[in-house]
């Protein structure tokens, strides 16, 4: 798959997680529209493209949407995961594993 069809969520039955700090940079990007977060699709897509390509959160970096398991992306993850938290403590950051959509959901209610 490509061209975005992992960003509608929904069609996959897949979550991804972030970090306070990752979503605090994905909130520099304007969503291209907010109301597919009540699809359970990423509001940053628009047609195949990210608009937060830039600010995106590493699950959506390194997720790629394939039927066989990728092996070699979990070690990146693990220790670009483990580099991220590090930052958090560094800067005396909160520090949370959140889901992606529920957060953006919450936070878009917050931000009303």
């Amino acid at each position: 798959m490509g061209g975005g069809a992992c960003c509608r969520f929904d069609l996959f039955d897949h979550r991804l997680y972030a970090t306070l700090g990752e979503l605090a940079l994905l909130g520099r990007t304007q969503p291209a529209d907010p109301s597919r977060l009540t699809r359970n699709r990423c509001p940053y897509q628009q047609g195949p493209r990210c608009l937060a390509r830039e600010n995106r959160p590493l699950g959506c970096r390194v997720f790629f949407c394939r039927e066989e398991p990728d092996t070699l992306n979990d070690g990146i993850y693990e220790e670009s995961h483990r580099r991220i938290r590090q930052l958090h403590e560094r800067h005396n950051l909160p520090y949370a594993y959140v889901e992606l959509i529920s957060a953006l959901k919450i936070l878009r209610e917050f931000c009303r």
